[in-house]
């Protein structure tokens, strides 16, 4: 079987399976603690806490390259994510919901760092170098897929239950099936991935002792801290995203606030009907056409152009919050123009990962770099409530703008070989 045959039984679903738990940590919570009654300075810190599993990953990923194949480790990962996702449905409607959900959250999160690593680490071992530049718009499709499914699908399904002119059903019960729902879902794909995913790896060692594991985490480090340009590759891969990741913990309550509060008074059904359709072809086009274009010209010469496509979309925030316009027709097209420009720019942070991490150890490497990525979405996440609160969302959008300057900072100062990514002749 060509590797290009394995690619497309794998890449797509195991992505899939790495956006959902992330989803529901990151971005389902929001909706569900605000709709229980949490608010949204307390919620964003809440969620900024819970991703510190993707943060200290690396600690771990050792074990991942030692022990087992990283295709047990994905699919076992998958497994429990399915029973957390599964309990977070039945404990929702009792009275100590909120301690239960940030428990399950955390141990889902845990699940779904380590499937994180395991997943990427596989990608880097079982696909050439220009296939992992053809791939990076399909699976950073198929990821944006489980975000659109996430944060919309799902979201749209609890606010049609809960909607008083549909069923008119408690809050918690309609976020009970939607995250039954979800459990469904998830266990459709881990079903696929135990058949689709290849064995092309050799069981790693079975037996470890605790210094050979920490060994292998100090020579990990060693081969980390040698990377060539390592300054300017940690401050990229932290500081990349910082707009995102305040402007990414702020979205939903700015749709879902009222008018008078400066919001669009969205309703969760709206949000998943509208903007998740036009969101998820935005993304489509822009993925996949970034794919394209590094795998025909190399990732040096579309850095700019992602650069850019990654942070002037994000004014149209600051239209919506100027007008605060309540055509869904309007708004789902702003959705599409930053959906379209964040697909095409995601892929300069994913690709540039994966550059880095190539070589001796890629696949721990890889989990310290998306580790830092993580850590440089946490931090800004964290306080992004506190920030809207003190400023309003009017001047919460134009400071994310200003942020946009720390991304194109960062990427001036990145060395990359001009010929990675281009396909290879064959």
């Amino acid at each position: 079987m060509s590797t290009k045959t394995k690619a497309y039984s794998w890449v797509p679903t195991t992505y899939l399976a790495e956006a959902l738990p992330n989803q529901l940590v990151t971005m389902i919570s929001m909706f569900l603690l605000l709709d229980m009654g949490v608010t949204k300075d307390v919620a964003a810190f809440y969620i900024g806490w819970l991703q510190l599993p993707w943060v200290f990953k690396f600690l771990w990923s050792p074990f991942i390259d030692t022990f087992k194949t990283k295709r047990w480790w994905i699919l076992t990962m998958e497994v429990v994510i399915c029973c957390g996702f599964a309990l977070c449905a039945f404990l929702l409607n009792t009275a100590f919901w909120l301690q239960a959900m940030l428990a399950l959250f955390f141990i889902i999160a845990f699940s779904s760092a380590t499937h994180d690593v395991a997943v990427d680490g596989f990608y880097v071992i079982a696909l050439s170098q220009s296939d992992q530049s053809l791939y990076v718009g399909i699976r950073n499709f198929f990821y944006r897929v489980g975000m659109v499914i996430a944060k919309f699908a799902i979201v749209a399904l609890a606010g049609v239950l809960m909607n008083p002119d549909r069923f008119g059903l408690p809050i918690a019960t309609s976020w009970m099936i939607a995250l039954l729902a979800l459990t469904v879902l998830f266990v459709c794909i881990t079903v696929w991935n135990f058949v689709g995913v290849p064995k092309t790896e050799e069981p790693a060692r079975v037996h470890l002792k605790t210094s050979e594991v920490v060994e292998d985490l100090l020579d990990t480090f060693r081969v980390f801290f040698r990377k060539p340009h390592l300054v300017s590759a940690l401050l990229f891969i932290f500081l990349f995203r910082f707009p995102e990741a305040q402007l990414n913990m702020m979205t939903t309550p700015f749709l879902k606030d009222t008018l008078a509060n400066g919001g669009l008074a969205m309703t969760n059904e709206q949000m998943g009907v509208l903007t998740g359709i036009l969101g998820v072809v935005g993304l489509l086009v822009g993925g996949i056409v970034g794919g394209i274009c590094v795998n025909r010209h190399g990732f040096k010469r579309w850095l700019w152009p992602m650069v850019l496509s990654i942070s002037l979309p994000d004014l149209v925030y600051v239209y919506l919050s100027l007008t605060q316009v309540t055509n869904l027709w309007i708004v789902g097209a702003c959705f599409f123009i930053e959906q379209l420009g964040y697909g095409f720019g995601f892929t300069a942070c994913s690709l540039f990962l994966v550059y880095f991490a190539t070589g001796q150890k890629s696949t721990s490497v890889l989990s310290i770099c998306t580790a830092i990525q993580y850590a440089g979405m946490l931090v800004p996440g964290m306080f992004a409530g506190y920030i809207c609160d003190a400023l309003g969302y009017q001047n919460f959008f134009w400071w994310i703008m200003l942020c946009c300057l720390v991304t194109f900072v960062v990427s001036a100062f990145i060395k990359i070989d001009p010929s990675f990514g281009i396909k290879e002749k064959e």
